[in-house]
């Protein structure tokens, strides 16, 4: 998975270099923006509502052991309880949660509604983000224009052409277990004129 470090120590490893996107998002300052937005729509998708991974398991399948998306589900059991003479005495209910591999696979994005250049993706208003899955993200990149502004005022603003490798979203979720599923395309930049 990603290692998170905090974005002072990226730009010391880069130095004068021109930082990637897709570097940017692996800052300890984005996780935490991330995980602001994946709590406040409990991870779900706020276009097609679908319940997004909540983590990776690793499975073992056809001789090798891989990571799945997996959700938390939650069961509750009606436990008996007996007393010392071996008789009922009370049912109650327990509940237990356990991850379980997430069949119709849905990984969680934060889509920006719109760019600001030299903006850091973690220096969004909260109610700029929303909460997608993969597949919503990359219809949305489809059939939205986003628009890249000067500054968060948004009087002057350009469209930006998603790539067509990713559809815009910058990753490929197929490719997760190679470099976080980074596009290699666009390079996780998302956009052929960014």
């Amino acid at each position: 998975m990603i290692n998170h470090t905090a974005y002072k120590n990226i730009k010391d490893k880069y130095g004068e270099l021109k930082i990637p996107y897709s570097i940017k998002l692996t800052a300890l300052e984005w996780k935490i923006k991330r995980n602001i937005i994946l709590s406040r729509e409990s991870n779900t998708c706020e276009v097609c509502n679908g319940k997004c991974a909540d983590d990776w398991i690793l499975k073992y399948e056809h001789g090798y052991v891989k990571n799945v998306p997996a959700t938390v589900e939650f069961l509750i059991e009606e436990k008996e309880h007996f007393d010392i003479l071996g008789q009922l005495d009370f049912v109650y209910p327990t509940e237990t949660i356990r991850l379980v591999e997430q069949k119709n696979i849905l990984i969680s994005n934060v889509h920006h509604k719109y760019y600001v250049i030299d903006k850091e993706p973690w220096e969004y208003p909260d109610e700029d983000l929303m909460l997608v899955c993969h597949n919503c993200h990359k219809k949305i990149h489809k059939t939205k224009e986003i628009k890249i502004y000067k500054d968060f005022g948004k009087k002057e603003g350009n469209v930006l052409k998603p790539c067509p490798k990713c559809e815009g979203t910058g990753y490929l979720p197929t490719y997760n277990y190679w470099q976080g599923g980074i596009c290699f395309d666009c390079q996780g930049k998302r956009f052929l004129n960014w």
